[in-house]
C-alpha cells in the first residue's frame, strides 16, 4: 500500500446522547434535507441517525472511488432502505445506507 498517498485529517467532537427525535417523512422528500429540517426545528446543531427503514422512488447513492467521488442511481419504482445511519451537522451531514431494487 502506497501510505504516502493517503492524507489524514482528524476531527474531535464531543457532546452527551440526550433528547430522541422519531420522525416519519413525507413522499418525495430528501432524507438529508428533511434530517436538517427536522434537528433545526428541534434546535439540534449535531445529531446521530441510529436506523432508518423505509422505501424510495429512486435511490441516489455516492462513494469515493479510486477516481473521486462516484455516484450511484437505483432505479425504481421499489427501492428499499435496509439500514441507514449517519450524522447531521450543519452543512457536513452525511447518511450510509444499504438499498435494495426489485431484483435485490
Amino acid at each position: 500500500m502506497n501510505t504516502a498517498a493517503i492524507q489524514s485529517e482528524a476531527q474531535v467532537q464531543s457532546g452527551r446522547l440526550g433528547r430522541l427525535v422519531v420522525a416519519r417523512l413525507k413522499p418525495n422528500e430528501d432524507i438529508i434535507d428533511s434530517a436538517e429540517a427536522l434537528c433545526a426545528s428541534h434546535g439540534i446543531s449535531l445529531a446521530v441517525v441510529r436506523g432508518g427503514l423505509g422505501s424510495l422512488i429512486d435511490g441516489e447513492l455516492q462513494y469515493l472511488g479510486r477516481s473521486g467521488m462516484q455516484d450511484i442511481h437505483v432505479p425504481g419504482p421499489g427501492v428499499e432502505i435496509l439500514s441507514l445511519s449517519g450524522e447531521i451537522a450543519p452543512g457536513a451531514s452525511s447518511l450510509q445506507a444499504v438499498l435494495a431494487d426489485a431484483d435485490g
